[in-house]
């Protein structure tokens, strides 16, 4: 048995160095709202790595099914929501100005190291990647082969599930952009 999981094309939303909070949250609608830049020769890699009766997962978000569709226009695509990238936390402070990448950092630590949020805990989302690893089992133990079309963050969430369950991990996890990382059983 085969599961691939593979990440979303590169979203195309624009990046602003500098931003408060508030221009962050606007960020962050507007990255789970974008549409995708195909990278024509990743594509292509992927295509030639999937068995053609491959059966296509993919989480609710668009950038994920987008990504899908990119690989094999046309084909069945199954969505499910448990497939979705661990929300980011926001913090509402405007009077503070900060480089984007350092945003993301500092608010996924702070999610990590367990401040108090509104929305799935890190504790929760692990529950949910142990959940959804357990979906892709089943699937792949009825379709031998399957591509999950999902996140960065949670993808490695779920190889880590899938790893514990006796799933071997083939070569190393790619979570760049189009990133592809299999798993045997």
């Amino acid at each position: 048995m085969k599961i691939h999981l593979i990440r979303h094309a590169k979203p195309d939303v624009k990046n602003k160095f500098l931003v408060n909070s508030r221009e962050l949250q606007q960020w962050v609608t507007n990255y789970n709202n974008s549409d995708i830049i195909l990278n024509e020769k990743k594509i292509l890699y992927i295509k030639n790595k999937l068995n053609p009766n491959v059966l296509f997962i993919s989480s609710t978000l668009v950038r994920a099914i987008k990504t899908a569709e990119s690989i094999e226009s046309g084909k069945s695509i199954l969505t499910d929501s448990n497939f979705c990238e661990a929300a980011l936390p926001i913090l509402n402070l405007r009077k503070i100005t900060l480089p984007l990448p350092l945003w993301l950092v500092i608010l996924r630590l702070l999610w990590i190291f367990k401040f108090p949020f509104k929305g799935e805990s890190y504790k929760e989302t692990g529950k949910r990647a142990q959940t959804a690893a357990s979906k892709l089992e089943d699937m792949a133990n009825e379709y031998n082969e399957i591509a999950l079309f999902g996140h960065g963050f949670f993808n490695r969430l779920i190889i880590r599930a899938l790893v514990k369950n006796k799933w071997k991990l083939v070569g190393k996890k790619d979570m760049s952009h189009l990133g592809f990382s299999t798993l045997l059983k």
